[in-house]
This record gives structure tokens, C-alpha cells and sequence, in this order.
């Protein structure tokens, strides 16, 4: 499967990851961006399927959700031959 980012996911992980870049030392920030690019091509590249989200806002969009870190929420969908990341959240931030 081939991995899309839409532009709100992708704006939201740029904003991770220069607070990433401000909260550890020089270059973290982009060390942390090429981890979580990497994972999610390898996601996507497996084609698995994770469940629905448990956030009802989310699950209304019948977005799926895995976590990454244990710290942030990835909220996708499969389209064809498509891996779509909707949302990057903080998960602290999930109501």
C-alpha cells in the first residue's frame, strides 16, 4: 500500500516534532520525523488493519487508530490501495 499524509496530519507531525527538537538536543527533532515516517510506511506496507477508534468523534469517520510512543494517536483509513493518516494527536488531548 502506498502511504498518503494529509496536509493536517502532516502540519500536526511537523509541529511534534520541532516540540520534540525543542524539548531534547540539536537534531532530535528530525530524528524523531524519520522514525515515525518510517513506521508508518512500514504500517502501511503491511496492510494491517487496526480497530475502529474508541474516540466517538473519530469512530463516527470510521477512522482506525493505533498508538505511537504511547503518547500519540494515529487515526487512519484504508483507501484501496491507499494508507490515509487523517490525524496525528497528542493523546492527551483525546476527550
Amino acid at each position: 500500500m502506498k502511504l498518503v499524509i494529509t496536509k493536517s496530519a502532516a502540519n500536526h507531525i511537523e509541529e511534534a516534532k520541532e516540540w520534540v527538537e525543542g524539548k531534547n538536543t540539536e537534531g532530535a527533532g528530525q530524528r524523531w520525523y524519520d522514525k515515525i515516517l518510517l513506521d508508518l510506511q512500514q504500517r502501511a506496507k503491511s496492510g494491517v488493519k487496526h480497530a475502529i477508534c474508541k474516540n466517538e468523534k473519530l469512530a463516527r469517520r470510521q477512522f482506525r487508530c493505533f498508538t505511537y510512543n504511547d503518547r500519540w494517536v494515529v487515526a487512519y483509513k484504508i483507501d484501496g490501495d491507499k494508507f490515509v493518516v487523517y490525524r496525528f494527536i497528542l493523546g492527551a488531548k483525546l476527550q
